[in-house]
């Protein structure tokens, strides 16, 4: 019963590129089949779908040169407005804790510092019962 885990988990780690093949072995013969589709054709209307065909893959090209722009817009955008949202927060939570009379994140970080200084501190100094005995 492990085998068949086991070979299900190696078949289905395989099948991403076994597909991957696949579609590179379809594309090569699709390519090959439109190659000689364009030698059966004459040579006028070969040269037309020829134009045609550049003039595509430019407009595609264009197309995605202005996706790419778009989506950099969009993520100015939204970083802009992320920045702004976070202020505002900050803005409006700020005098709530200082009328609270909360410690910010600063002063308890300063004082966990200092805190463990003493700690430090404490630990080397010798104690006077040792000291004493001694």
């Amino acid at each position: 019963m492990a085998t068949k885990s086991k070979k299900a988990k190696s078949w289905t780690a395989a099948l991403p590129k076994r597909v991957a093949d696949l579609q590179s072995s379809v594309e090569k013969q699709v390519r090959k089949g439109l190659k000689q589709a364009e030698g059966m054709i004459p040579d006028g209307p070969s040269k037309a779908l020829k134009r045609i065909t550049h003039d595509v893959e430019r407009a595609r090209v264009d197309l995605q040169k202005r996706a790419d722009k778009v989506i950099a817009d969009l993520r100015k955008r939204a970083d802009k407005a992320l920045s702004s949202a976070k202020k505002s927060i900050e803005d409006a939570v700020n005098p709530l804790t200082k009328g609270l009379d909360l410690a910010s994140k600063s002063e308890v970080e300063r004082l966990r510092k200092r805190l463990d200084h003493l700690e430090k501190r404490f630990e080397e100094a010798p104690s006077h019962h040792t000291a004493a005995v001694a």
